[in-house]
């Protein structure tokens, strides 16, 4: 973490400050509502909310300071850093702790599983390395640089997730944070509505690698068309990991077994090495193949990274297991789309279950012209994932529920919801002990919501 002061910062972000400038800075915050004592708090403009209204909150909640734009009015008493745009501040706040820790770069992006890979790759490289890792999702043009604040001065390994929805903003990125090494993940059905095809989502995906620093390293998905489409235009070093023959790091002979938690051979070179993984779902082949891939090629022993791989934790909104009323909830609440729900639905039809399996399913937003057809195609394929009950979220979601009902023989019983109360009064009423129930949604339906209010006091 870095702790600088008041007049550091000022330096760094060509600011004036009015008020007391012998402060000492002890992290950052960008809702008031987080505020820490010692936090500098960064007042962002959004489309219809003005951080400055803020400044007061963060003040009475423990910010010492607080940045604000030179045009701001009306701002209250305390320590103000005046700069031209607090954003842009924020991010040079970020390219500076960067520059002085000087880690090396791992920068993950893709369509579905950058947090989880994000967290398999720093799980398996900390096994040797002091090993930075963002937390949670902060991997936007505000998140990145927050995160990068964190740093400490001994990480010598930085892993970092970059999101985006729209073409330019990965380029934002990796300005921010040049990286040594590039991860794509995959490149599926995500933000079409911005984008509209898989040409323009694979051309935005792909400024991760013409932000690279000279000499460095592209790690990408093998058995991904769009992937591949990428390098054929990448000069530098490339590794590609997946089942298909020709990657450098080959998932061979998976087994899974009734849990759901796969194994399999990895084979790269000479070596053939057995993997058995510590949590359930086959996307986590792919994630822990890129734990794999830069584990050996920075040097990491085999015994490293099995070890790294078996320390390896889910966290909150992402395949997140907690029992609750006698239930089992998988909590994958964070975001949604085609190729995310029917990972998560294979987790829930290979998971333990004694009683029945639920899906929760709410809107897969930003899949424009084809979002109609897209969810009709979910709910026509649920049956194969032993759904007994399907509780459907949001207007869009509606259509998985048509597109289950439509099959011939099916027999999965399906509730439409509009709201989440309106899912949590449906679950309270249908939910048993021993049932498995799994809640995924887009990030703009907060169905993490659900989850707590159905599991308050368990």
């Amino acid at each position: 973490m870095q702790q600088w002061s008041i007049t550091e910062i000022a330096d760094i972000v060509s600011g004036k400050i009015l008020g007391v400038s012998d402060i000492i800075v002890e992290g950052l915050a960008v809702d008031s509502r987080k505020v820490k004592f010692g936090d500098l708090f960064v007042p962002l403009v959004g489309e219809n909310v003005d951080g400055h209204q803020f400044i007061a909150d963060a003040f009475r909640n423990g910010a010492v300071a607080a940045l604000a734009a030179r045009k701001a009015v009306n701002l209250p008493q305390g320590t103000l850093i005046i700069v031209d745009d607090p954003l842009t501040a924020l991010q040079s706040l970020g390219i500076t702790a960067l520059q002085r820790v000087n880690p090396q770069v791992i920068a993950v992006t893709g369509s579905t599983g950058k947090t989880s890979t994000k967290e398999m790759i720093a799980s398996i490289l900390a096994q040797k390395y002091e090993t930075f890792k963002t937390k949670g999702n902060l991997n936007s043009e505000s998140g990145l640089p927050m995160a990068l604040y964190s740093l400490s001065d001994d990480d010598q390994i930085a892993v970092l997730e970059m999101g985006m929805r729209g073409r330019g903003q990965i380029a934002e990125l990796v300005n921010i944070a040049p990286p040594d090494i590039a991860v794509i993940t995959n490149i599926g059905q995500v933000h079409l509505e911005l984008l509209g095809t898989q040409e323009n989502l694979a051309l935005a995906k792909g400024e991760i690698l013409e932000g690279l620093k000279d000499g460095g390293l592209a790690v990408l998905n093998g058995d991904d068309k769009w992937c591949r489409w990428l390098s054929e235009n990448y000069s530098g070093e490339t590794l590609f990991f997946g089942q298909t023959p020709g990657c450098d790091f080959q998932a061979v002979d998976l087994t899974v077994n009734e849990t759901g938690y796969y194994s399999y051979t990895v084979k790269t070179g000479a070596d053939q090495v057995r993997v058995n993984l510590p949590v359930a779902g086959k996307h986590q082949v792919y994630n822990s193949l890129v734990g794999i891939t830069l584990g050996r090629y920075l040097g990491m022993s085999w015994a490293e990274i099995l070890n790294g791989i078996a320390s390896y934790q889910t966290i909150k909104g992402r395949q997140y297991l907690r029992e609750c009323r006698g239930a089992k909830i998988i909590d994958d609440t964070y975001n949604s789309n085609p190729d995310s729900i029917r990972t998560m639905l294979e987790l829930l039809k290979f998971h333990p279950c004694q009683g029945r399996r639920i899906a929760v399913l709410g809107d897969m937003r930003e899949l424009g012209s084809q979002e109609k057809d897209l969810h009709l195609l979910v709910g026509r394929e649920i049956k194969k994932y032993n759904v007994d009950i399907l509780i459907c979220n949001g207007r869009l979601a509606a259509y998985i529920g048509q597109g289950a009902s439509e099959m011939p023989g099916q027999q999965i019983t399906v509730f439409y919801a509009m709201s989440n109360s309106d899912v949590l009064s449906i679950m309270v009423n249908q939910v048993e002990e021993h049932d498995v129930v799994l809640i995924k949604g887009s990030r703009g339906l907060g169905m993490e919501q659900i989850v707590h209010d159905f599991c308050k006091g368990n």
